[in-house]
């Protein structure tokens, strides 16, 4: 009998998204809680499988490092064919996710009108009565319309980090986005032109950044994948040129 997959066994695919797994996880946790079945073995050791899953899914570096391995232990790989339509083989080598910092704007965005309507309304009164030139009530309606244009900005970022796919294969890189109107942007290694990383201070600072990589075809068309808010960028970057390089002679 193979063994299960973390996939697998969590009951989800391998593209899940942090909040498919987590909800997955939350889920067989609670039924095969230790407590409810007291002196037994077999739950405690399922339970603690549990966590051990847990933890390298829901970290992007261990996920990453386990889909690798994954992908030459078991053969994670999916049909293709070449040009004249004979199957090849291809396999994942990495995948990244959208970096946490993407929420900050927009709940800096959310705490400043929610500050002045909730938490300190006093001090906007108090400080409207010292104006002679401001209303109230307009300003109040700015605040709340900035509360939800904030609320709607973190609904994008959640959308964006969940939705958001960026994975090198050993043949090509592939980025997929959208929830409704779903888009694919597929770079063949073969046809990988250059790749550059954009960091600002604190992307340096908490390793995240923008990605964009370019190809350009037979025909001279050009095609670009940019991802922004990119989990190590250069890890990407690293794991790219790895492939590309030990692929770049091998017959296609």
């Amino acid at each position: 009998m193979t063994k299960k997959t973390f996939y697998q066994f969590l009951g989800v695919e391998p593209d899940a998204s942090p909040e498919e797994i987590k909800t997955a996880v939350q889920y067989l946790a609670k039924k095969f809680n230790p407590k409810m079945y007291p002196h037994n073995a077999r739950v405690a050791n399922h339970f603690k499988k549990i966590q051990l899953v847990y933890k390298v899914l829901m970290n992007p570096q261990k996920r990453a490092a386990y889909d690798a391995k994954l992908a030459e232990k078991i053969g994670q790989v999916q049909g293709t064919k070449d040009n004249n339509g004979l199957g090849t083989w291809e396999k994942m080598v990495y995948r990244v996710e959208i970096h946490w910092f993407c929420y900050i704007e927009a709940l800096l965005l959310m705490m400043i009108p929610a500050y002045f309507l909730f938490i300190e309304p006093k001090f906007l009164v108090d400080f409207l009565e010292k104006s002679d030139f401001l209303n109230q009530a307009y300003i109040e309606i700015a605040c709340s319309g900035l509360l939800v244009l904030a609320i709607l900005v973190l609904q994008h970022r959640l959308l964006r980090q969940f939705t958001t796919i960026l994975v090198i294969t050993s043949q090509r890189t592939i980025n997929k986005f959208g929830l409704f109107f779903k888009k694919n942007i597929e770079i063949t290694h073969a046809q990988f032109e250059d790749i550059q990383i954009k960091q600002g201070i604190l992307g340096k600072i908490l390793d995240f950044g923008t990605i964009k990589m370019r190809e350009r075809g037979e025909n001279g068309q050009i095609k670009i994948i940019q991802v922004s808010m990119v989990t190590s960028p250069h890890e990407f970057e690293k794991q790219l040129m790895f492939i590309i390089k030990h692929s770049a002679f091998r017959p296609r």
